[in-house]
């Protein structure tokens, strides 16, 4: 009788369970209740990437941070968002290194695939960065000691001449591979490209003459005999004329590309190192690194309109168009001398890193940078005011200056320490703040993933206890009276 009593007991206590359904469907509900108010809390907290005070590494030192003022980090974009407006900014920091092949050289961007083309001159490769991720998505072989890359809007690809083996490799923006390596003459080092011809002119110091490339075949069409160990060329926007500037010369040779014939040969000073034109003038400047001058040449004629005094042995020119200034690197003075495009004086000098060897102009900002290679950093300068606002520490040797406009970031060429360094107008990761899966993704976003596995463990235990709960059957009973 025993055995039948606890069935008949068991049986009972079974049919009190709706109660107990009840109070299980109350439970998993106050369960849910806490979900919904606990998990957004917690992924506020878990997506926040400041929890006290930290600092921002950046090119003059540290500022301090506070979740108040930086908002959420976003790993992907490498950028602070949110926050307050008047918190701790940092428009110039070095938001990427780049480990590249021996002795990076000047590069060159390629908006269409969104990529940076360095070429590495000890190593005889041409390094690929995806400027969205910043790293390395290929290494082509090219020749011997490739000494600068050149985009090709028209045809999509990278132009890279090769100093030691007097050839030019011709790379595939889309495939990164090598399509062509076409003879030039010796030692070839730069390049311009004609928009109006499609051809690409390149410039041999080593045997005088400058070698014309059909962009279509990828084949030298013409060589044009220059001056000696021409150093740089130039496309004239304005006319549509080459400009060669001939080191041991010290003169200027001006191409008529749609001829490919020499127009004229224009003296300037000692030791022409570089040209730059200026679109709202029509004027070319061509800096003499070794008489300290630069001379501006007539976009009309050619001829020579006025020599400018710079500084000591300058080297590189870039034209801001914002201002209508010049900016003149000026290599042994360790300084930038400005000149205005419109009356050609000598505005200001401005006091920079130790041996400047490359300028460049971001028009987002309006500022222009100076690769400064003894002193490791570059220098950003103010357009408005002519000053240097802020000085970036970067790898060793900065040699070069490649600006991406898509990002607007600026990629230098890190000579002796085989890499690129980043600048961007992104916030670096604060002092003691690793850049955690979870920084930068929004609070409602862990919502819902961490919300799936709190589901799955309410849905587990209801039907737990709905289980526990359950009636017996007949036959379960029947079972147990004929095992007792």
């Amino acid at each position: 009788m025993t055995g039948v009593n606890d069935s008949i007991r068991r049986a009972m206590a079974g049919r009190k369970q709706p109660t107990g359904h009840r109070f299980a469907v109350a439970q998993a509900i106050g369960l849910a209740f806490v979900f919904a108010i606990a998990l957004p809390c917690l992924c506020l907290v878990v997506s926040a990437p400041v929890s006290g005070p930290a600092t921002l590494s950046h090119g003059s030192g540290a500022l301090p941070l506070t979740p108040a003022t930086v908002g959420a980090y976003s790993s992907a974009a490498r950028q602070w968002t949110g926050g307050s407006p008047s918190g701790p900014t940092c428009a110039n920091c070095v938001v990427a290194t780049i480990p590249v092949g021996r002795d990076p050289y000047p590069a060159t961007y390629d908006p269409a695939n969104g990529e940076v083309y360095v070429p590495d001159f000890s190593s005889g490769t041409l390094s690929v960065i995806n400027t969205a991720t910043d790293f390395v998505t290929a290494s082509v072989t090219t020749g011997t000691g490739p000494d600068g890359a050149f985009w090709d809007p028209a045809t999509g690809a990278v132009y890279v001449p090769d100093w030691g083996s007097s050839d030019l490799s011709v790379v595939a923006g889309s495939v990164n591979s090598v399509l062509a390596t076409p003879a030039l003459g010796e030692n070839p080092y730069a390049a311009a490209y004609d928009p109006t011809d499609g051809d690409l002119y390149v410039a041999n110091w080593g045997s005088d003459n400058v070698s014309v490339v059909n962009a279509t075949m990828d084949r030298v069409v013409a060589s044009i005999p220059v001056g000696a160990q021409p150093d740089e060329i130039l496309e004239d926007g304005s006319n549509g004329l080459l400009y060669v500037a001939n080191q041991n010369a010290g003169d200027v040779t001006i191409l008529s590309p749609a001829r490919n014939t020499v127009l004229t040969t224009e003296p300037v000073g000692a030791l022409p190192e570089a040209i730059e034109y200026d679109s709202a003038t029509g004027n070319v400047y061509v800096a003499n690194q070794n008489s300290n001058t630069v001379t501006v040449l007539s976009g009309t004629n050619g001829s020579v309109v006025t020599t400018i005094s710079v500084g000591i042995a300058p080297v590189a020119l870039v034209y801001d168009g914002g201002d209508g200034e010049i900016y003149v690197a000026d290599q042994n003075s360790s300084s930038i001398s400005v000149i205005d495009g419109g009356t050609n004086a000598l505005v200001a000098t401005i006091p920079v890193g130790a041996t400047p060897l490359d300028v460049a102009y971001d028009p987002e900002s309006s500022e222009v940078y100076a690769a400064n290679y003894g002193s490791d950093s570059v220098s950003v300068i103010s357009d408005k005011t002519n000053t240097v606002v802020e000085t970036v520490s970067v790898g060793g040797g900065p040699v070069s200056l490649t600006y991406d406009a898509g990002r607007q970031e600026m990629f230098v060429s890190d000579s002796t320490s085989n890499s690129v360094s980043v600048i961007g107008p992104y916030a670096a990761l604060p002092t003691g703040v690793s850049a955690s899966p979870w920084m930068g993704v929004p609070w409602w976003g862990w919502t819902v993933v961490m919300a799936l596995p709190a589901v799955a463990v309410v849905a587990v235990w209801f039907r737990r206890r709905l289980t526990e709960g359950r009636e017996p059957s007949v036959s379960t009973q029947a079972a147990g009276e004929f095992r007792r």
